[in-house]
């Protein structure tokens, strides 16, 4: 245990190894700023070598790429909330007697193309979803693929 706490300093008391306090303020400052690590830096408050040096390392890359998923699911999140509106849209002008004909079959082909768009990502998303849990069934398994062994 001696060992493992001079190479990791950052230990909680499960065991697992914690951003510090810097660290967690430099990956906040780094999305902040659009990924600029000098930026970042002066937001954080520390140097351009600690910031590089934070950047390398496994635990900070892990916190900025969940951080980052974080961010990307919260805009998903936001854009899936205002689908049916948009759609709604769509289908209003695609309905509407008023507009041109042009705008109408515009509309319509958005509506066709996005449900097909739609149709592909909820395809790929079983067949990705089938793939994970074929992996860890065979990960479960490792005899599987070296005969047993």
């Amino acid at each position: 245990m001696a060992e493992q706490d001079q190479q990791c300093p950052e230990l909680a008391d499960n065991g697992r190894a914690e951003l510090s306090p810097k660290q967690e303020a430099f990956v906040r400052a780094l999305l902040a700023c659009g990924g600029s690590l000098p930026a970042a830096c002066e937001v954080a408050c520390i140097s351009g070598r600690t910031g590089r040096r934070y950047a390398a390392e496994p635990l900070v890359k892990a916190a900025i790429a969940g951080a980052h998923s974080d961010a990307l699911r919260q805009a998903a999140n936001s854009l899936a909330a205002r689908c049916s509106e948009a759609l709604g849209v769509l289908v209003a002008l695609m309905r509407d007697k008023a507009e041109s004909g042009g705008t109408r079959r515009m509309a319509a082909r958005s509506v066709l193309d996005l449900a097909l768009q739609y149709g592909e990502q909820v395809e790929l998303s079983e067949r990705m979803a089938e793939l994970e849990a074929w992996r860890s069934e065979i990960e479960a398994s490792p005899g599987i693929w070296t005969g047993g062994a």
